[in-house]
Parts: structure tokens; C-alpha cells; sequence
């Protein structure tokens, strides 16, 4: 299947590298690159960034028009899955890239997507930063899987919570199969 959208959006992934979350490394990384594979990465259309959290957060690119370069950095960063799930500083992160990154010849919706077994080790932070993205226009999009969530969702996610939480049971549940 082919790049579905081109309209011009960036797009954060938001991935949990929490040490919860270690056993999942591989299809974390795999669900990331099929879900960039969706879009067709152009100055004037997608541009979409990698952030990676646990108790620090790291951007593995800035907002890219390449597949390729997303693909190269989830390969080559030291996946140290480790501490705890400080969702908030991925958020920050996130808001950082959108704000630093700016366009200036194209208005692109933002878009964050969450892969996260969590809801973070400091809720109160979390909900700040989500609230401070949805606050400059961003719709945050969460997948969550395992674990117990604790209805937690509403306060991350854009509304109406029902189109933009997802829970599965496994993260390999929700990596289509290759066609």
C-alpha cells in the first residue's frame, strides 16, 4: 500500500523507552516506521520527527521530510531502555520541536502520536504538557498497551477520547501484518 496522506502536518512520535517497556523494543520501532510509512514526507505536505522517553527525553530527529532518516535513527540510537516513564518531557519535546520548527510557508496541523505502556511517573506534569500542545492546536493521539491505564486517557488525548486512545492488549496487536 502506498503513502495514504500528503496533506501538509507534523507529526511527533512520542515512543515510551521506559524500562517497562524493553521487551517491546522491537515492535515499538517497528510500529514507528510502518505508521511514518503512511505518509508521504514532503516540504509542502507530512513532516514528522521521532522523540523517545523514560526518565529523560531525547528527539532522534528534527522534523523530517524523510522516511529514510526516521528509519536510520531508530536503528542507530542506543535503545537503553531504562527508568521510569516521564511522559512530560516527551511532550515538552514534542511542543519544543513544533515551536522551533515552525513553517513558515505552509500552515500545518500538528499531530502527536503516543506509544506508551504508562501513564507516567508524574501524571500532574504530563497533563500540563499535553494541555500546552492541545493549548497551540496539536491533537494527541495515544496507543497504549498492557498495564493499567486508570482512565488517565481523557487528559492526554484529544477529544472526543473514544477516536484518540486506543488500548490493546499487546503492541505486536497493533502492527498490521506485512502484505
Amino acid at each position: 500500500m502506498g503513502p495514504l496522506c500528503t496533506a501538509p502536518m507534523d507529526l511527533a512520535l512520542v515512543l515510551d523507552y521506559s524500562k517497562s517497556a524493553e521487551s517491546y523494543a522491537a515492535d515499538i520501532q517497528q510500529l514507528a516506521q510502518d505508521f511514518v510509512a503512511l505518509f508521504d514526507l514532503s516540504e509542502t505536505g507530512p513532516r514528522a520527527t521521532v522523540i523517545v522517553f523514560s526518565n529523560t527525553a531525547t528527539q532522534l530527529t528534527n522534523l523530517t521530510t524523510s522516511a529514510d532518516a526516521i528509519s536510520q535513527a531508530l536503528a542507530d540510537h542506543d535503545a537503553s531502555f531504562s527508568g521510569s516513564s516521564s511522559l512530560d518531557l516527551g511532550l515538552d519535546l514534542a511542543k519544543q520541536a513544533f515551536d522551533n520548527e515552525a513553517r513558515t510557508s505552509v500552515v500545518a496541523q500538528k499531530f502527536v502520536l503516543i506509544l506508551t505502556d504508562s501513564h507516567g511517573s508524574e501524571h500532574a506534569l504530563a497533563v500540563q504538557a499535553a494541555n500546552a500542545l492541545k493549548a497551540d492546536g496539536a491533537r494527541i493521539f495515544c496507543l497504549f498497551w498492557g498495564g493499567f491505564w486508570g482512565g488517565l486517557a481523557e487528559q492526554y488525548v484529544s477529544e472526543p477520547v473514544a477516536t484518540f486512545f486506543i488500548q490493546v492488549a499487546s503492541i505486536a496487536a497493533a502492527i498490521p501484518p506485512s502484505v
